[in-house]
């Protein structure tokens, strides 16, 4: 944790536009890979759980798409980011 706290200390006071960049994009390039593992552990049909606005929903994965997946909560259908669910 020493780490992260070292890198946000650079970022927030050294860093450079170049060195932003660099972290930004590895940020998003762990955000993929994060959701390239949860979609190959759900399957259509799956009871799942996934929080928004200080709400917990649960529901059955109707479709999943590239990043996200529908999510049928009995009311509604939500269009829920695959790093967001999981197993209920």
């Amino acid at each position: 944790m020493t780490d992260i706290n070292t890198t946000l200390q650079f970022v927030s006071l050294d860093a450079t536009h170049d060195d932003l960049n660099r972290v930004i994009a590895a940020i998003k390039y762990r955000r993929e890979e994060l959701a390239r593992k949860a979609k190959h552990a759900l399957d259509v049909g799956q009871k799942v759980k996934f929080s928004s606005r200080n709400t917990t929903y649960q529901g059955v994965i109707k479709s999943i798409k590239l990043k996200k997946a529908i999510v049928d909560c009995g009311i509604s259908k939500f269009d829920v980011p695959l790093s967001m669910l999981e197993a209920a």
